[in-house]
């Protein structure tokens, strides 16, 4: 039986099922996988190397212990990996996959809210279709980011993607409902995604210790004095350890109850302990549950992929969870807000993309389709969720900061030129055998009606039915009198107010993907009829033959 439910506080509105009796918990799923920042503990280029060999290092684990399970969270770290790995290598990725002892989720990155419709489609088309069909990712995994945009949503459902594991950090944003939890997630179509909304990644290894291995602040990976950790410092397989992590976890499972969680299984992730991000696979905790079951603890362990996971709660609790829809915002915007100029970029970027799909281009060829694809690819990059180093706030000049801050501004500027560029070229392919002219191209699927600004020092002769001219930069000359500088020329090193710097044409309800021969309309020769206020400023000027 289902009541309509409005969560006061949520954006996620629908039905909710009606309490049921609260199950023990009696078996604890554990996910083993390593949390991916392109940055934050490293600089990108050696977080992507990083995560590249995590899954050499778990192939190698699997190969040793058939007990032990991977997820790998990113396909990035998948895409580097392959472009590098021989053929044999593949091959016992590919087998490791079947076999089920690792699963890859399908995102290839953790990402911000600025994703475009366009770089949603790319993000479920990282891998080619023939290598997505042979590791076939059967659920996804958003972690650190405390929301997920509803049309990523609807990207992985149109992907045959159906569940969704949330790993959020709760910093500066919590999660919508008290966690951990599940529900179907409810699209405008119908389709449902099935979410696991559950601790953040790090925690499994805090319902059977007291305390954190880490120490100090996140150090780099090339800081020697920090090690990553050994069988036996945590996860001890010997009795009187084990046991002490049993009572840890019953007391955390008993105020998990007694907060209302309601389902018989628990699905908890875990990542390495060094930095908690960007960190390599642990192999003992295959050992450790092993010893767990051994003993007859309770309650059960199983070391599983996240697929495997989700798989299994959706056939013992799916036909329980409640019902939400509506737009899941995430409150993380806090790397957006300090880099305007970046974003900025970035959204030109797009636009030019946009643009270059205009079918007034025609078809494009496959040189094009790679140019594009590699751009927008560096477009979800650039709006992946990582935004500085663990301490740019403390240090924000320190070379590490100011590092990893450029290597992500790169992206959106470097996806601005290019896309300038590829807008260049195939406005150039488009008019190579036009009458010679100045044209203009709607890229866009509306008429457009505005003024075209072109520089008048582009034009070799002067112009005809221009409508009319603005002052403007005149480089590389020095200014003659102070009417050539504009009053927010400081330096006063370069004219930036000359007259008839800028030509302007007046367009006219140009058609959708068209091109049209600029023609300007007949200069207005009559005066205006002026109407100032009381201070003698004016409001308003009419000509009349505007109507």
């Amino acid at each position: 039986m289902v009541r309509p439910k409005r969560l006061v506080g949520s954006i996620l509105v629908g039905f909710a099922l009606l309490p049921v009796a609260r199950a023990e918990i009696n078996r604890i799923d554990l996910i083993n996988l390593s949390h991916m920042d392109i940055g934050f503990t490293d600089h990108p280029a050696v977080t992507r190397e990083m995560q590249r060999s995590y899954i050499d290092v778990a192939l190698d684990a699997c190969a040793a212990n058939p007990g032990y399970r991977w997820t790998t969270e990113s396909l990035l770290a998948v895409t580097d990996w392959w472009q590098g790995a021989s053929e044999s290598r593949r091959e016992q990725l590919v087998a490791a996959v079947e076999r089920g002892q690792i699963a890859i989720a399908a995102l290839p990155l953790n990402n911000a809210p600025t994703l475009d419709a366009d770089e949603w489609v790319q993000m479920l088309q990282w891998l080619p279709q023939d290598l997505w069909n042979r590791l076939h990712p059967s659920f996804a995994i958003q972690d650190d980011v405390n929301g997920f945009p509803r049309a990523g949503a609807v990207q992985l459902l149109n992907h045959g993607i159906h569940r969704l594991f949330m790993g959020m950090n709760s910093d500066s944003g919590g999660p919508p409902f008290h966690r951990p939890t599940a529900f179907w997630w409810r699209m405008p179509d119908g389709r449902r995604l099935l979410v696991y909304l559950g601790d953040s990644y790090p925690m499994g290894y805090s319902y059977f210790h007291e305390s954190d291995w880490r120490r100090g602040p996140v150090p780099r990976i090339a800081e020697t004095y920090y090690r990553p950790p050994h069988a036996g410092d945590f996860f001890k397989t010997d009795e009187q350890s084990l046991r002490q992590a049993q009572k840890i976890c019953l007391d955390r499972l008993r105020s998990l109850e007694a907060d209302g969680y309601r389902y018989s299984t628990l699905v908890l992730p875990f990542t390495n302990q060094w930095r908690m991000d960007n960190d390599p696979p642990f192999p003992p905790l295959a050992d450790f549950v092993v010893a767990w079951n051994r003993l007859g603890l309770k309650p059960e362990l199983r070391l599983v992929t996240g697929a495997e996971a989700l798989e299994k709660f959706e056939a013992e609790a799916g036909s329980s969870l409640p019902e939400y829809s509506g737009e899941w915002p995430d409150w993380w915007s806090n790397g957006e807000a300090s880099a305007p100029r970046e974003v900025s970029a970035s959204r030109i970027a797009k636009a030019y993309l946009r643009a270059s799909a205009s079918p007034v281009f025609g078809s494009v060829d496959p040189q094009t389709a790679a140019m594009i694809e590699g751009i927008r690819k560096d477009l979800c990059l650039f709006d992946e969720h990582s935004w500085g180093g663990a301490n740019s706030v403390a240090l924000p000049d320190s070379a590490d900061t100011v590092g990893q801050f450029i290597e992500k501004a790169r992206l959106a500027y470097r996806s601005m030129a290019l896309g300038e560029w590829l807008q260049a070229k195939l406005a150039r392919n488009l008019l190579r055998d036009a009458t010679p002219g100045v044209y203009v191209i709607n890229s866009a699927s509306l008429p457009y009606t505005g003024w075209v600004a072109i520089p008048t020092r582009a034009m070799r002769v002067e112009a005809s039915g221009v409508d009319h001219y603005e002052p403007g930069l005149q480089p590389w000359s020095r200014p003659l009198s102070p009417a050539d500088l504009s009053p927010e020329n400081d330096p006063a090193v370069f004219s930036d107010n000359v007259p008839k710097q800028v030509a302007k044409f007046w367009v006219e309800n140009l058609a959708p993907n068209s091109v049209g021969l600029l023609k300007g309309a007949a200069a207005v020769q009559e005066t205006p009829e002026l109407v100032k206020d009381s201070s003698g400023w004016p409001v308003s000027a009419c000509w009349k033959s505007m109507g």
